[in-house]
């Protein structure tokens, strides 16, 4: 999935806001591009692939600072 805006694939899920309960009664939900912050509405289950997507680029993340952090360990 890639933001309508900048076509970047760094999407996460919104905060949701009162005026927001109309987009939500048809099932449609807030998510924003962390590139260019622009906030746009998707149908439901696209928000849990958002999601999915999110947590595993952070898995990622964690990993590459553990191996960076742990490569540096033990030398003088």
């Amino acid at each position: 999935m890639k933001c309508l805006h900048c076509n970047s694939a760094r999407l996460r899920v919104s905060r949701f806001r009162k005026q927001d309960w109309l987009a939500l009664l048809l099932l449609h939900y807030p998510i924003r591009c962390r590139d260019c912050h622009m906030r746009e509405y998707v149908w439901f289950p696209q928000v849990l692939q958002v999601r999915h997507e999110s947590k595993l680029r952070g898995q990622q993340n964690e990993h590459l600072r553990r191996k960076g952090s742990g490569s540096t360990v033990g030398h003088a």
